[in-house]
């Protein structure tokens, strides 16, 4: 009961110190100003769609994904549901925040800014015993005497020094092997311009006047008189100003003459430079462009293999990354060889129900897999009895020298 009402203790500190580094309804603050003139940080970014979508995308489909702790048994391994790290990972990582958030969070940092970093509350027995987020714009990996410390600012301006050991730190690529490149730095201009474009395309839509076509006045017509003019002015503003009035034929006076209107934007290649920043974005982000809802060269027979590119190119490596820091950085390194946490993909590598059912029967008529492991792919109950758990082979199939017989 002591240790509870310390972990509770502790957590309450942790999360005035937790509202503080996110404070509800804050201004974003003035980031790195692009070349379009545009200030690109961690809020302005997630204003572009398309760099939105690709973080949102990466971080839930790895939030979402089971990550449970095995134990190795003799040749094979099981799971290990009593572990500790096994309900931080799965359930809830803190008393304020479910395990996908907080995974999905760690990710979004990890992305943009290059790094996730979480404070490990331990219990006694020096395991882990919960995560707290750590903002990560004032939070990075220093070296003191030959050893790597975490050093946070907090809001008062005090920096805090933390051990190593009681930070999980998810990198992702960078220069040091330590600290990752914040996407935001590395695709500054592409972001930038893509939020240019977005406000460009608002502010012509919304302030702009939108008319199918004009009544031109004749060169050597006399000045229009003061009462035409002010009609002539009411008359555009009510009825051919914003969006929703576009494309509308403006009546003219006095001998004008009628002309037609073209779009600026498109006579510009507007909607082509929009998607050209959309697939710079999946670039940057290392996923195949219909992820992000581009879907100019997808076509049926090319999605399915895109879908798996998307796991093995985008996913994997962040899998991996997760894998090697939760093993080495959350067990102790005496269990590190018999305990181990994995994630689980198949649901992300399925096909359509034929041919992931051609492949489990072929499975299953070669003594690879029996009832019951297939049923239990399909979250089905297991058949009763021995005749669940057998395998069995092709009656037709025999050794060659049989067959020469």
């Amino acid at each position: 009961m002591r240790f509870r009402h310390r972990l509770r203790e502790a957590f309450r500190m942790l999360f005035d110190e937790h509202r503080q580094q996110f404070p509800a309804g804050d201004e974003p603050g003035r980031g790195v100003q692009a070349l379009s003139g545009v200030d690109v940080n961690g809020q302005s970014a997630m204003a572009f769609s398309a760099f939105f979508n690709g973080v949102q995308q990466i971080s839930q489909s790895i939030a979402s994904l089971p990550l449970p702790v095995y134990r190795r048994s003799g040749n094979g391994r099981e799971r290990d549901r009593a572990h500790p790290l096994y309900a931080l990972l799965n359930r809830r990582a803190n008393p304020w925040m479910t395990s996908f958030i907080w995974r999905e969070t760690m990710q979004h940092h990890a992305i943009v800014w290059g790094n996730g970093y979480s404070q490990i509350l331990r219990d006694r027995a020096n395991r882990p015993g919960g995560f707290v987020l750590m903002n990560p714009e004032r939070t990075w990996p220093a070296e003191e005497d030959g050893r790597i410390v975490y050093k946070h600012r907090r809001m008062d301006g005090t920096i805090d020094t933390i051990e190593k050991s009681e930070i999980f730190h998810l990198p992702g690529i960078g220069f040091d092997g330590i600290k990752g490149y914040p996407l935001l730095t590395v695709a500054r201009e592409s972001i930038g311009l893509g939020l240019g474009m977005q406000e460009l395309a608002g502010t012509y839509f919304g302030r702009g006047t939108h008319v199918g076509a004009v009544v031109e006045r004749p060169k050597d017509a006399p000045a229009l008189k003061e009462e035409a003019a002010k009609r002539l002015v009411k008359d555009i503003e009510l009825k051919h100003a914003g969006l929703g009035k576009a494309h509308s034929i403006m009546l003219l006076e006095e001998g004008m003459e009628y002309k037609p209107i073209g779009m600026p934007l498109k006579d510009a290649e507007f909607l082509k430079s929009r998607q050209f920043g959309i697939q710079d974005i999946a670039r940057f982000l290392n996923m195949p462009p219909h992820k992000l809802k581009e879907l100019s060269r997808a076509t049926f027979s090319n999605i399915e293999q895109e879908q798996l590119s998307y796991v093995m190119d985008t996913l994997r490596p962040w899998l991996v990354r997760w894998e090697a820091h939760i093993n080495s950085d959350l067990i102790s390194l005496r269990y590190q060889s018999e305990i181990y946490a994995e994630h689980i993909v198949d649901a992300l590598l399925r096909s359509d129900i034929k041919t992931r059912y051609m492949a489990l029967n072929w499975a299953r008529q070669n003594g690879i897999i029996n009832a019951n492991e297939w049923r239990k792919m399909e979250n089905w109950n297991p058949i009763e009895g021995p005749s669940g758990d057998a395998y069995l082979v092709n009656g037709n199939m025999m050794p060659t020298e049989k067959a020469g017989e």
